[in-house]
């Protein structure tokens, strides 16, 4: 990715209204584009070391330490069908990241379509799923969100197992597998 300044001016180029926060309040003057699905996506210069980050985030050295997800490989968002468009011109035009080849994912409901865009040294990563058939798994949690958002964040991790029972350890909430779930994908 480029340097925030970059960004900017690519996005302005591109057509994208480019809004600056209150750097007083919760944005901290960075600059920030809409998605088409609605989401602020904000440019930050990751050498910045800025007071802002200090407010956002708390650093927890036992965490870090305990720690059984080494990397985040991909975040996933759903969206409208018609909104993949806008998104593929977005994620390639302005943040220059490459497309895969598209995969229609079998949904007991109907196909979806994922399309992974990711970056030349693959250290970035984006997966969006959409479909035109209303009772997908995609359609139900855009129904049920009142629109577009995170499906889900995957982390890459030496031991699935531990990080599950972990998990499980901590309440996180797991999305349950159907019965026949294995029977279908093999």
């Amino acid at each position: 990715m480029d340097e925030p300044g970059k960004m900017v001016t690519r996005a302005n180029q591109l057509s994208y209204p480019v809004s600056y926060g209150d750097p007083n309040t919760d944005t901290h003057g960075l600059p920030a584009i809409m998605s088409p699905e609605g989401a602020q996506l904000y440019f930050v210069d990751p050498n910045e070391q800025s007071p802002h980050w200090d407010r956002e985030f708390v650093s927890n050295d036992e965490a870090a330490q305990n720690s059984w997800i080494e990397t985040i490989d991909h975040i996933a968002v759903t969206m409208d069908h018609e909104q993949l468009l806008q998104a593929t011109l977005l994620h390639k035009a302005l943040f220059n990241l490459n497309p895969t080849s598209p995969l229609n994912v079998l949904d007991p409901s109907g196909l979806v379509r994922s399309q992974v865009f990711e970056s030349t040294e693959r250290s970035v990563a984006f997966t969006i799923n959409s479909t035109g058939a209303r009772r997908t798994v995609a359609s139900q949690t855009l129904e049920k969100y009142a629109g577009s958002g995170v499906n889900h964040i995957a982390f890459r991790t030496k031991n699935i197992f531990d990080i599950a029972e972990h998990m499980q350890e901590l309440s996180v909430e797991i999305m349950d597998v159907t019965d026949n779930y294995y029977d279908d994908i093999s």
